[in-house]
């Protein structure tokens, strides 16, 4: 019988074929064994699918029709085999022992659902002199909307057991913007995270780029956000506590004013 895999790394992309060869390279590089490589070509109209495959490199590919980074992950997802389940942004990449430490911290701490390690931010090219938890404390739970809740949590840096996922689900197909924020709440009304101080993945960041952040996307930032905020309240089904219900209040409050800016 063959041996369980460990972990499966998911990495969407769409049309940045140099950018997710750079993340292909750095899950390679990982000073672990008994990983997979699941690269997830949502719809690419460029040449992503064909420059992959010229390359000769330990993955399996999953090409789909473009419908966003939730459906691209989740696909990933449902073609997993690993008991564990890291994600991986195309445009971003890992320190060689970035899942090493992870499932160490897991293997020290059984109860905890999901690792996250700290990050260092990469914007326009250049590392910013702070890394995420340096500006933001690290906590065991997300428990408020992500606009008033800043746990330094990010996709690229977690590595998750895959029976969480089957017990809380996946992410929403709901949500282009926002996505990681209500998953991360879903998982810690299941269980607490776990996070390794060092920063272990990098994040990149381009202002000319069409980033979910920048300007021109601003709009899908904060209707996706007022989507958010309903799946926060509806995923709860009961009664908000009371800094439940301050948190929802003075998201919708911040989502009103970046409104009333545009």
């Amino acid at each position: 019988m063959k041996p369980k895999t460990l972990i499966s790394v998911v990495i969407p992309t769409y049309n940045r074929k140099e950018k997710t060869l750079r993340a292909i390279n750095s899950v390679i590089e990982q000073n672990i064994d008994d990983i997979e490589i699941i690269v997830v070509n949502d719809g690419s109209s460029d040449d992503t699918l064909e420059f992959l495959n010229s390359k000769n490199l330990p993955i399996k590919i999953i090409s789909k029709e473009n419908g966003g980074v939730s459906s691209a992950r989740n696909a990933g997802i449902d073609n997993s085999v690993g008991e564990y389940i890291a994600f991986l942004d195309s445009d971003d990449t890992w320190l060689p022992n970035k899942l090493k430490k992870q499932i160490e911290f897991f293997e020290s701490n059984p109860s905890v659902c999901l690792v996250y390690t700290d990050q260092y931010l990469n914007i326009d090219g250049a590392n910013l002199d702070q890394t995420r938890f340096q500006r933001n404390k690290p906590n065991k739970k997300m428990l408020l909307p992500g606009f008033v809740d800043c746990t330094p949590v990010h996709t690229s840096a977690v590595l998750i057991k895959k029976e969480t996922l089957n017990h809380v689900g996946k992410f929403s197909e709901e949500l282009e913007v926002h996505e990681d924020s209500e998953l991360w709440n879903r998982i810690s009304d299941h269980c607490d995270f776990g996070y390794v101080e060092e920063p272990l993945s990098v994040y990149y960041w381009e202002s000319e780029a069409e980033h979910i952040t920048s300007a021109k996307n601003k709009k899908k930032f904060l209707e996706n956000g007022r989507k958010y905020i309903d799946l926060y309240v509806k995923n709860k089904n009961r009664e908000l506590n009371n800094d439940e219900k301050k948190g929802v209040e003075e998201s919708l409050k911040i989502i009103a004013e970046m409104e009333e800016k545009e």
